[in-house]
């Protein structure tokens, strides 16, 4: 074998995590509780993850965060947090002193529509892009290399469009959980 086997799945399976990062952040018809638990906090100077300050949990419109720590300036910090947070798209709510109720409004047919355009478009022109290039790239270092049997070279390249098509897949079938899940009302 002439290529790196390794890291290929390695450059491969981290275009997999981003996208599955990437469709994380996506909203759904319910909310996010894994991307509102990553919202950063001012807590006492230290930028801090909301899911470490707090119990998040959510039902079908509504995110609860209920604050570990209830002192004026966690609340606050919080607060302001929710407020600047491209995540929060509803109304945030204090019910008591520190939890936070936040309603989500319901996805239109247009908005999910929309969203499941985006992921497409996000998914061909940046993900699987990335590993088209990744394959042109291994395949331009199989070609330069010398005194190498043509039978060896096209193995090897038989294997990265394996590799290929087995990240392909994984990033179709990510897309298309997530596409369900957009849909589902």
């Amino acid at each position: 074998m002439f290529f790196d086997e390794d890291l290929l799945k390695l450059e491969l399976d981290s275009i997999i995590e981003e996208f599955q990062s990437y469709t994380n952040t996506l909203r759904t018809g319910r909310p996010n509780i894994e991307a509102l638990g990553k919202i950063i906090i001012n807590y006492y100077g230290e930028p801090t993850q909301l899911n470490s300050l707090s119990q998040v949990s959510a039902d079908a419109l509504t995110a609860t965060i209920k604050l570990f720590d209830k002192s004026t300036d966690a609340i606050k910090s919080t607060e302001k947090a929710l407020n600047e947070s491209s995540v929060v798209s509803g109304n945030i709510n204090q019910s008591e002193q520190g939890v936070f109720k936040i309603n989500f409004p319901p996805l239109t047919t247009e908005t999910r529509i929309s969203t499941v355009k985006e992921l497409k478009e996000k998914l061909e022109k940046e993900f699987i892009r990335k590993a088209r290039q990744i394959r042109q790239e291994e395949r331009d270092k199989l070609k330069k290399l010398e005194k190498v049997p043509e039978d060896e070279v096209k193995r090897d390249e038989e294997k990265i469009q394996k590799m290929l098509d087995s990240c392909l897949d994984e990033l179709n079938n990510i897309s298309t959980k997530k596409e369900i899940d957009i849909m589902t009302v």
